[in-house]
């Protein structure tokens, strides 16, 4: 079966149980950038990549909102597999929870390594919104590209000279639960008398105008 046709199908099977529109809230994000198995291009001077960007933090690193999680629990495996086996080479694999009540979290974030420099933005629109300005070691063609991908959705980025495939899955934080209520002893409550601890009232005395007055003593 030819290359790009089994790569497209793997990436239906990630993503057959995952749909819906992107709402706020807090995802989790896994995002895999690698060199095309045929791309070729001129050796160049790394420039610097995105002078004018105002940028927030590192995306390994973590800014706020942005947390880096362990990509060995992600589910890119199967295709990491097989881009090398083609013979392409992984740039960057990351996975990172976004919260994106954070404002920061929707600025720039760098993303650095040995092989490519640039800068990574995710925005909440009706969709997620991707911006990346990457620029590969060795190249002079800069990976500038923009995609949307609802929520779960797996999103493939193609560029000549690299592929970004990216996928954010919402997750649903618990809302803290409140106490539960004591019931509170009510001041006509705690002023009731207390119950006798026989059923049977005691015996009343009779009244001293109705007990029988002594007999004079026979004389």
């Amino acid at each position: 079966m030819p290359f790009l046709q089994r790569f497209v199908i793997l990436l239906i099977l990630l993503a057959a149980s995952l749909t819906a529109n992107a709402r706020k809230g807090v995802y989790i994000v896994e995002m895999l950038v690698f060199e095309q198995p045929d791309a070729y291009d001129e050796p160049g001077q790394l420039e610097a990549v995105a002078a004018g960007y105002q940028v927030a933090g590192s995306l390994a690193l973590g800014v706020p909102g942005v947390t880096p999680l362990p990509t060995k629990e992600g589910k890119f495996g199967p295709v990491i597999h097989i881009l090398r086996h083609k013979g392409a080479r992984i740039l960057a694999h990351l996975r990172w929870r976004h919260d994106f009540s954070s404002l920061m979290s929707m600025n720039w974030l760098r993303l650095a390594n040995p092989y490519l420099d640039g800068v990574v933005r995710l925005r909440r629109g009706r969709f997620i919104h991707i911006d990346t300005d990457l620029q590969i070691t060795g190249s002079e063609q800069p990976v500038r590209e923009h995609g949307r991908l609802r929520r779960g959705e797996l999103l493939y980025v193609d560029h000549p000279r690299a592929g970004i495939l990216i996928r954010a899955e919402h997750i649903d934080i618990p809302k803290p639960q409140s106490p539960p209520s004591v019931p509170v002893t009510t001041r006509e409550q705690s002023a009731t008398s207390p119950r006798p601890a026989t059923d049977n009232p005691p015996e009343q005395g009779e009244p001293a105008s109705e007990i029988p007055r002594a007999l004079p003593d026979p004389t």
